[in-house]
């Protein structure tokens, strides 16, 4: 898995919304599109690539097992062995 941290830029509609252009690597350009474009905005992200689907389920498996977790009681985590 690689994550890979990109910023995207959304183009204004004229109206209230904004809509997804493209991404680009670094912050820098991300500024220098709003320099250019004054109601466009970017958006910070972080993408995460996978090298295979099992991985991507694996991933999708563990996030499921934290939020579940996250919402025991302490006792029910000392119960569990978590």
């Amino acid at each position: 898995m690689q994550v890979v941290e990109c910023f995207e830029i959304q183009t204004w509609d004229g109206g209230d919304r904004h809509n997804f252009k493209c991404y680009v690597a670094t912050e820098t350009e991300a500024k220098r599109w709003v320099n250019k474009n004054k109601h466009d905005i970017y958006v910070p992200r972080l993408m995460f690539v996978f090298d295979t689907l099992e991985e991507a389920e694996e991933n999708e498996l563990a996030a499921v097992r934290k939020r579940v977790i996250e919402r025991l009681s302490p006792l029910e985590r000392k119960a569990m062995g978590v």
